[in-house]
C-alpha cells in the first residue's frame, strides 16, 4: 500500500485572472497528522474543495487515497470524511435522524446505517444526544455530531 494517502502536484485554481491556489505541492503520510495551516486568503479551503471534489482544479495534479483527481472522483468521495468548517447538518432532524441519513447518501444498507450509527456514537460520546433535534443542542456536541456525520460512511 502507498505510503502518501495524499499527493498534490502543482496544484492551481484560478477564477479569472485570480489565482486562488498557486502550484502547490505536498503530500500526506497514511496514518499521520496533517496540518493545512495559513493565513486568510491563502487558498486553503479552496485546495480543500479541490481535494474532496467539489471544484475542479484549473492546472496540475493530486491523487487521493491511490486514485487521481478529475478522473476517479467518485472513488475519491467513497474514501474520504470532510467535516465542514460550518455545519451542516438538519436543525429539523434529531441526530439519530441526520447521521443514518448521512449513511444512506453512500448507499449504506439500513443494517450497516445502524451499526455505522452505533459504532460512531459510542466512540463521540452521543448516546445522551441520539434522539435530540440537532438545534437544541450546544456548540459543542453540534461539532461531535458533524464529525461523527463525516464517518459514518467509514472513510
Amino acid at each position: 500500500m502507498d505510503e502518501n494517502i495524499i499527493e498534490v502536484r502543482e496544484l492551481t485554481k484560478l477564477y479569472g485572472t485570480h489565482k486562488a491556489v498557486d502550484g502547490i505541492s505536498f503530500t500526506a503520510k497514511r496514518g499521520g497528522f496533517f496540518g493545512f495551516l495559513g493565513v486568510n486568503g491563502a487558498g486553503k479551503s479552496t485546495t480543500i474543495n479541490m481535494l474532496s471534489t467539489l471544484i475542479a482544479p484549473t492546472d496540475g495534479s493530486a491523487r487521493v487515497c491511490g486514485f487521481e483527481l478529475g478522473r476517479q472522483d467518485e472513488e475519491i468521495r467513497r474514501r474520504i470524511g470532510i467535516v465542514y468548517q460550518n455545519n451542516c447538518l438538519d436543525d429539523m432532524l434529531t441526530v439519530r435522524e441526520n447521521l443514518m441519513l448521512r449513511a444512506t447518501i453512500y448507499g449504506e444498507t439500513r443494517a450497516k446505517c445502524l451499526e455505522s450509527f452505533e459504532r460512531v456514537s459510542s466512540i463521540l460520546s452521543l448516546e445522551d444526544v441520539a434522539d435530540k433535534r440537532y438545534r437544541t443542542l450546544s456548540g459543542g456536541q453540534k461539532r461531535r455530531c458533524e464529525i461523527a456525520a463525516a464517518l459514518m460512511h467509514t472513510p
